[in-house]
């Protein structure tokens, strides 16, 4: 029995690091942005670890970003 928790706890962990080093790219990313040309502020892509409003959030988010790299 605690194998398999250890399993889920690992595979939890193993897909819970590229999500945080994705998001701290992103965040990093509208760190160098301007702030008058932020659509959105950096710490705001760290909402996409809430489960469930990471699914409406993160198209949100996706195109903030591109505005702001454009702007």
């Amino acid at each position: 029995m605690m194998g398999t928790f250890s399993l889920i706890v690992i595979a939890f962990v193993i897909f819970l690091i590229p999500t945080i080093l994705f998001l701290l790219t992103l965040q990093n990313t509208l760190k160098r942005v301007c702030k008058k040309n932020r659509m959105i502020e950096p710490g705001q892509v760290w909402l996409n670890l809430i489960p469930l409003f990471n699914i409406v959030w993160q198209f949100i988010m996706i195109n903030r970003i591109a505005d702001s790299l454009k702007n």
